[in-house]
């Protein structure tokens, strides 16, 4: 039976969005803590006393924000393995409903191509002439490199950005003599938002990245074709009945059409868009 839907690793993609509501949520309380010890939520100084002493106070917060991303390498590359080992399962399940064919997990040791037992010898026919079960996947590392690199870069940036956001309403609020609970209530609210739009990046990255690893896992045995699925719901792109029936390009349209992972359709393969749900899975040919 085919596989009726490639799973999205819901499991990495909590982790991620626990993270980073643990990084940002420990870095405003900080900030706060600090602010309340030094007692600056409140003008009782002159102006250029108070502009030192929050200049102070938000360099030692971005001290504290770098101290707390330093194992943040180790972190994303949990998150990397995760996705890794959950979509190699996804792959194997799929090719196996599809073609009948048994492949070797990527973390097990490969076996060479002439001692492949018959059933997958067999398949090789149905996968295509270039199709190469051994599966020695060369390009985990260099992938694993390049998404702690971008993900690492990203926390570090959306860290900074909330303290730059804090410092200013601060400065802005207690030249304006606003209460000190006010003060607290709106440097919350920079917090939580800047916490959904990094939930939504979190959620993004697994997909895109859980995207990528399947394009290279079928390209890997010679699936050089896919045919695109959508959640068929009312959150699909280009849904007339949905909420985005005029999104471009459209993914409802795209709906069980055949695509070549050499040559992308407009706006990427499915999941490489924002927050797509799309998936793909191998073009079988009628042989």
């Amino acid at each position: 039976m085919i596989s009726q839907r490639w799973l999205f690793p819901d499991s990495q993609e909590r982790q991620y969005q626990r993270l980073m509501r643990r990084l940002l949520f420990s870095l405003v309380s900080e900030f706060v803590r600090r602010l309340r010890e030094n007692n600056l939520l409140r003008i009782d100084s002159d102006e250029e006393t108070f502009s030192d002493e929050m200049a102070g106070i938000t360099a030692g917060v971005i001290a504290y924000w770098l101290l707390s991303i330093q194992d943040i390498r180790a972190q994303m590359g949990a998150l990397f393995v995760g996705v890794n080992q959950f979509n190699d399962n996804q792959f194997i399940k799929v090719i196996k409903s599809m073609f009948g064919v048994i492949l070797p997990n990527s973390s097990s040791v490969m076996p060479k191509p002439g001692t492949l037992v018959t059933q997958i010898s067999e398949g090789l026919a149905k996968l295509g002439p270039d199709a190469d079960l051994s599966r020695i996947e060369q390009w985990v590392r260099t992938l694993r490199t390049s998404f702690e690199d971008k993900n690492i870069s990203a926390v570090d940036i959306a860290g900074r950005e909330l303290v730059v956001r804090i410092e200013q309403t601060v400065r802005t609020e207690v030249a304006k003599g606003t209460p000190i609970n006010e003060i607290v209530t709106q440097i919350e609210t920079q917090r939580d938002r800047i916490t959904r739009r990094e939930q939504l990046r979190a959620r993004d990255e697994m997909g895109t990245l859980n995207s990528e690893m399947t394009k290279r896992r079928m390209l890997s045995v010679g699936i050089k074709q896919y045919v695109w699925n959508t959640c068929m719901d009312e959150r699909v792109r280009g849904n007339p009945g949905g909420r985005y029936p005029k999104a471009i390009p459209s993914h409802w349209a795209r709906e069980k059409k055949v695509f070549s992972w050499s040559d992308p359709p407009d706006g990427g393969h499915p999941g490489e868009a924002w927050l797509c749900r799309c998936w793909a899975t191998p073009f079988k040919k009628i042989l």
